[in-house]
Parts: C-alpha cells; sequence; structure tokens
C-alpha cells in the first residue's frame, strides 16, 4: 500500500506547480455547479408563480423576484434575463474549464516526456538494440498521457465527493422543513398541488436539455431537487 501511494505522490509531483491552475479548476466545477442548478428556477417561477393563479414562493423565489419589477411583463423580462446571464456564465466557465484541463493535460505530459526522453538518451547503445524502436516511442507518445488521466481521476473523485456532500445537505434541509411545523423550504419548492408540481418537475427537465453540456454531477444535481420538488 505504502508502494502505491508514493507511486500516486510521484505521479501528481508532476503537477506540483500546476497547484493554482487546478485549485481554479475545482472552483469553478464548484460555481458551474451552483449556477446550473440556479438555472432552473428563473423558468420554474415562471410557471409556479407569475403564471400561477395560485402563486406559492418561498424563500428562494421571493430572492429572484426581488431582483425584478413586480408587474407581470417586468417579472418575465427580468426572469429571463436572468436565465440568459446564468447561461452565458455557465458557457464561458465551461471554456474555462476546457482551457484550464488542456493546460494541465499537455503542460505536465510535456514534463513527462521530457524527463523519460532524458532518461532514454542517457542510456547505452545495447539498451536501445534489446528493445523495439516502436516500444519506446509509443511510451514516450502515449504511455505518458496516463499521468493526465491519474490528476484527472483525483479532481472527479473530489468533485462527486462534494457533489455528495451537497445533495446530501439539501436533502437533511428539505426533511427538516417537511418534518416540522411551519419551518419553510430554503431551498426547493413546496407545492402541494399536482398540476403544479408536474409544471415544476416538467420545467427543471425542459432546462436541463438547454443547459448545452451537462456533466454527470450536475445531472445529478437536478435528478435529486427533481425528487425533492415531487
Amino acid at each position: 500500500m505504502k508502494a502505491y501511494f508514493r507511486f500516486l505522490a510521484r505521479v501528481l509531483a508532476y503537477f506540483k506547480r500546476d497547484g493554482v491552475l487546478i485549485a481554479a479548476l475545482v472552483v469553478l466545477i464548484a460555481v458551474s455547479l451552483a449556477a446550473d442548478v440556479l438555472s432552473a428556477w428563473p423558468v420554474a417561477i415562471l410557471v409556479d408563480v407569475t403564471f400561477s393563479s395560485s402563486p406559492r414562493p418561498d424563500r428562494l423565489y421571493r430572492a429572484f423576484l426581488s431582483l425584478v419589477p413586480e408587474g407581470r411583463l417586468g417579472q418575465v423580462i427580468g426572469l429571463a434575463l436572468i436565465w440568459l446571464v446564468l447561461k452565458v456564465a455557465l458557457d464561458v466557465m465551461f471554456l474555462c474549464r476546457m482551457m484550464i484541463n488542456n493546460r494541465l493535460k499537455y503542460g505536465g505530459t510535456l514534463r513527462v516526456r521530457t524527463q523519460l526522453f532524458d532518461h532514454l538518451l542517457r542510456q547505452d547503445i545495447a539498451f536501445h538494440r534489446t528493445r523495439p524502436q516502436g516500444d519506446l516511442i509509443y511510451r514516450v507518445t502515449t504511455d505518458t498521457w496516463g499521468f493526465f488521466g491519474v490528476l484527472d481521476t483525483f479532481v472527479g473523485a473530489a468533485v462527486s465527493a462534494a457533489t455528495l456532500v451537497a445533495v446530501a445537505g439539501i436533502g437533511a434541509s428539505v426533511a427538516v422543513a417537511g418534518g416540522g411545523a411551519g419551518v419553510p423550504s430554503n431551498t426547493l419548492t413546496r407545492v402541494s398541488s399536482p398540476a403544479t408540481r408536474s409544471s415544476s418537475v416538467g420545467v427543471v427537465w425542459a432546462t436541463r436539455l438547454a443547459s448545452g453540456r451537462p456533466t454527470r454531477a450536475m445531472m445529478m444535481m437536478k435528478a435529486a431537487a427533481i425528487r425533492m420538488v415531487m
């Protein structure tokens, strides 16, 4: 086990100088998750409050509505602009994440290839005669991609763990709100009308389809939101 952790530490050491980029990537992923979850609410508010005959706004609904005018037309325009801002922010953050990913991928792989190539150049002629030339070329050009794969797995695992904690926290808050008398829900809409409940679920699914390129973690968050609304 110690040898395994030493191997992982050696692999991740090639990305030590990219610590700021890795931290920025994790922050961007977390902010993207939050913005993607919030992007479902402007459309849901239009259905459940603005165009509803019996609106039941909760704290999150009122927080959104406080940013727009009071009239119906003003609410429609304001909520549409909020959704547009969230969508543009998601696309910009996705672009930044891809740029950081490529920087980490090619920067770390370049360092690995440089060290491996220098090591091969230091070997004597007998070393190269006893090994196929194609095997050495394959190790330099292809096997070195595995180092970034290890880093990508660690970042993905950290994001998945953070998402699980966030979903568990939302579920616990909704459970407390549902079990306690007179405790309002802070994050999700609690509605009792079947028609309103169906429209809320449809809105969340429609917004998910319009959200561009959702990651698996984003879909997990929204699936949890759908179950809580139902």
